[in-house]
């Protein structure tokens, strides 16, 4: 705040969006919680020229997630829009992009799921 300048980029999941999957109840609505912690922070911080915004990536495979079943695993890539998992890199590029960005992008959730819970349902006119 001193500086009057700065980026706040919190990484939350895309399990917030749709039905959270079973057995994360916890995770989940801790990651909530943060994303509400993000939204305020980016409408207290603004005067301050400091943003707030969070990228939520869908399952991907690191150390917190090495210990689940290979079938789940297997099962998550079949669902997925790109038959693939989403990579460290990918969410590493979301980052990089915020860091560079303009103060016009703030209180903004980006959520890493190639699509997979755009509803595929549409109103009849």
């Amino acid at each position: 705040r001193k500086k009057k300048a700065g980026k706040i980029i919190t990484i939350s999941t895309a399990a917030l969006v749709g039905s959270p999957p079973i057995g994360t109840s916890a995770y989940v609505a801790n990651k909530a919680y943060l994303e509400v912690m993000s939204k305020c922070w980016a409408a207290e911080n603004n005067k301050f020229h400091i943003t707030s915004n969070l990228i939520s990536p869908a399952f991907m495979l690191t150390d917190f997630t090495s210990g689940f079943d290979e079938r789940i695993v297997e099962q998550l890539i079949e669902a997925h829009p790109l038959k693939r998992l989403l990579t460290k890199e990918e969410v590493a590029e979301a980052v990089s992009f915020l860091i560079t960005t303009e103060e016009q992008i703030n209180g903004m959730n980006f959520i890493l799921n190639a699509g997979e819970t755009i509803s595929s349902k549409t109103k009849e006119l």
